[in-house]
């Protein structure tokens, strides 16, 4: 039997461009080699400008900031054993 931590699940956020010109924050998760996506419901009205390597940049977006940390803990402590 493997432990827990053999399969790590790992979640990263990016942001997919809608027609509108703003975009929607999806998360990408990751465990035992397969992968899917699926869509946070928090929006970005300017990619390019306010969102930088996995986060939202700057002190205005701190809510969204701490609401995709709290998404990242919440799936990456679920239990990959089965």
């Amino acid at each position: 039997m493997r432990k827990f931590n053999q399969f790590p699940i790992k979640a990263t956020f990016y942001p997919k461009k809608n027609k509108r010109g703003g975009a929607i924050i999806y998360c990408k998760i990751s465990c035992k080699g397969t992968q899917t996506a699926l869509s946070t419901g928090i929006r970005c009205e300017d990619p390019g400008k306010h969102w930088r390597v996995g986060a939202f940049e700057g002190r205005k977006f701190s809510d969204e900031n701490y609401q995709l940390q709290l998404i990242r803990r919440e799936i990456e402590n679920m239990n990959s054993s089965y």
